[in-house]
């Protein structure tokens, strides 16, 4: 059972409970109540629910199957991002708690299965319309992969002469290429989890578009779903001006021109 509750049109809150307790026949609940004489039957022998999971997103909360994903955002977060966190199961209790929850005062939520920079509101359409840098970085990552389409829309995300420099099929653009990474980029790679993104606004140096650094601490996945945080890079993007009379407001977009990563070349 589901109960919800919605800020804005929006699912924010998610309890799920599930039925627990048997109904007891006429001969034990007249044997209980021998052995419990003056005493009401006991509630645990009776059909009930209990609480297996409880969720709070201050953007959206979204079930799915037995996965529920949250959303949240900071109060003066400008790019319209989020961080997105994944919840399934555990397996040994068959609820979102952890095992711990039933030896303490109150229940203790699991950590997330994933966690990860996102877009609360979706990836934008075009790049006109990514007026910040580093919505651009971000963009471009989430998009990177084995999907034909979605490489093309990050391909459109660097900049002309990086398009010249960079094979978007096949250059790890700074993420692990250890061969023990289980999603070795790039040929294991099925996605990429931003963890974080660094970056100082200046106003008035977007306005002008002016090179601008943006880093995000990044990490591959496979298409089993494998990653490992033992394979974590950092990687810096110098974002440039990319001349365009469509974009607004200002008649330039962003293109991410050149990288440095933590993480050693390695096999690519």
């Amino acid at each position: 059972m589901l109960i919800s509750g919605l800020t804005r049109g929006q699912m924010t809150d998610l309890n799920i409970f599930r039925k627990a307790g048997t109904d007891p026949s006429c001969l034990e609940r007249q044997e209980w109540q021998r052995l419990n004489p003056d005493q009401c039957f006991a509630e645990p022998y009776q059909v009930h629910y209990e609480n297996i999971g409880s969720f709070r997103g201050n953007h959206r909360v979204r079930i799915k199957g037995s996965t529920v994903t949250v959303w949240d955002r900071g109060p003066f977060e400008r790019s319209q991002l989020t961080i997105e966190k994944q919840y399934r199961p555990n397996k040994s209790n068959g609820t979102y708690w952890t095992d711990e929850t039933f030896n303490t005062d109150g229940p203790v939520l699991m950590d997330p299965v994933e966690e990860s920079v996102t877009f609360g509101q979706g990836q934008p359409d075009d790049i006109p319309e990514v007026y910040y840098p580093e919505k651009a970085v971000l963009a471009f990552y989430l998009n990177l992969g084995k999907d034909a389409k979605n490489l093309e829309r990050a391909r459109s995300y660097l900049s002309p002469s990086a398009q010249q420099i960079y094979d978007i099929k096949r250059d790890p653009f700074g993420l692990s290429t250890d061969p023990a990474n289980p999603a070795k980029a790039r040929q294991k790679l099925a996605r990429v989890l931003v963890y974080e993104i660094r970056y100082q606004p200046d106003i008035r140096a977007e306005q002008l578009h002016e090179d601008q650094d943006v880093t995000v601490t990044v990490v591959g996945v496979n298409e089993k779903g494998q990653y490992d945080k033992g394979f974590v890079c950092q990687v810096t993007w110098t974002v440039v001006a990319v001349e365009n009379p469509q974009a607004l407001p200002y008649g330039c977009e962003w293109g991410l021109e050149s990288f440095w990563t933590t993480c050693p070349p390695g096999e690519k």
